[in-house]
């Protein structure tokens, strides 16, 4: 063998070792680069809004994230729908019920009783009446009459005299018959004595049982 034909040999080798380099080279590059892509594209995916307003996104499977529950939608915050007005007076909030002494915070009477309606009077003769009764041994409220229609917002208030002196329990009402009787007929009289003595507007002639509310 020849100088000269060895020294090709080696050449060939070498182009060959530079050639299967080269080509690994780029087969290793293009691996790497489709896996870089991958990774970039997997992190800035966008996942959409979860439509249960759990307050995450979903991933592929549909299911919240961030530990939300599943299914369960998280409500929006409690929005301001003006003042409520109680159905029952609160006590310090007056309610509008008269007594001997002035407003009370509550209405005094249970449920399921009936109470002695004795007439509807003005502001005026309403406190006279109550502290008539009062001195007379009598226990009474005034409930103001809620008026509607045309004009009654310039009409005084008005308000209905109640005896709390007897309660009649609703399933009592036929069996306390003299109880009851007794009790009209003692507001009859002091009626009568409160138009004579303290200029009245009512003589309590047909005062009505009614049961509460």
């Amino acid at each position: 063998m020849t100088w000269v034909s060895l020294y090709g040999l080696i050449a060939g080798a070498l182009l060959l070792a530079v050639g299967c380099w080269s080509v690994g080279y780029k087969v290793g590059y293009q691996a790497g680069e489709d896996a870089w892509l991958a990774e970039e594209q997997d992190a800035n995916r966008v996942f959409p809004v979860d439509p249960l307003g759990n307050g995450g996104s979903l991933d592929v499977g549909g299911r919240p994230d961030d530990g939300a529950s599943d299914g369960v939608a998280s409500g929006p915050d409690d929005e301001d729908d003006g003042p409520i007005t109680p159905a029952v007076p609160v006590a310090g909030q007056g309610s509008g019920i008269l007594s001997p002494r002035g407003e009370i915070d509550r209405d005094p009477r249970q449920d399921g009783f009936n109470y002695l309606e004795l007439a509807t009077l003005s502001r005026a003769q309403t406190e006279s009446a109550l502290v008539f009764l009062n001195s007379e041994g009598v226990s009474a409220i005034a409930v103001p009459v809620v008026e509607s229609g045309r004009g009654s917002a310039n009409n005084p208030a008005r308000y209905r005299l109640v005896s709390i002196e007897v309660a009649i329990p609703g399933e009592q009402f036929r069996a306390m018959r003299t109880q009851r009787l007794d009790h009209e007929r003692l507001i009859q009289r002091l009626g009568k004595e409160w138009q004579r003595e303290r200029d009245g507007a009512s003589d309590f002639a047909q005062p009505l049982w009614k049961r509460y509310p």
